[in-house]
């Protein structure tokens, strides 16, 4: 089960996106504590109602799992820019503690991708088919615009 992909083990019609991010939050569970959830149990973090994003008080301090979570889904992105490009990406976040900033990715001294933030006290989705969406659009964008400064 450790080799499958998202798609195989759920049955899910998803992404590079979602099983790259899949990837990059379990890397970061040093203790196990997720190793018996099911991945849509941990994609589950990332889909909210609208009902729900209403609810969440955007006048203190940005969580500290909120801006976890939008790290990876940027290193994410960056991980497979780089997969597609050959060259190596990272992310870099510039976040406030009301919840303004940007989101990065880079490539030597190339801004491959580049996001204004605003309420991320709130940043989700409605579904995961949205969340693979909007991933794949972003690195589909990153790797043009690797392409357009001649790093492919």
């Amino acid at each position: 089960m450790a080799g499958m992909s998202l798609s195989q083990r759920t049955g899910w019609e998803v992404s590079d996106f979602t099983d790259t991010l899949v990837k990059k939050m379990r890397a970061f569970d040093t203790y196990g504590s997720w190793k018996k959830l099911e991945d849509t149990q941990v994609l589950s973090r990332y889909v909210k109602s609208r009902e729900e994003k209403k609810k969440i008080d955007t006048s203190g301090v940005v969580d500290i799992q909120t801006v976890w979570q939008i790290r990876m889904f940027y290193e994410a992105v960056a991980m497979l820019v780089e997969q597609n490009i050959g060259k190596m990406c990272y992310a870099a976040l510039d976040l406030g503690y009301e919840g303004f900033g940007r989101a990065f990715v880079i490539h030597e001294d190339f801004i491959l991708c580049c996001d204004t933030l605003r309420n991320a006290h709130k940043f989700s989705f409605s579904s995961v088919e949205e969340l693979a969406g909007a991933g794949e659009t972003k690195t589909q964008k990153a790797c043009e615009k690797a392409a357009e400064l001649g790093l492919v």
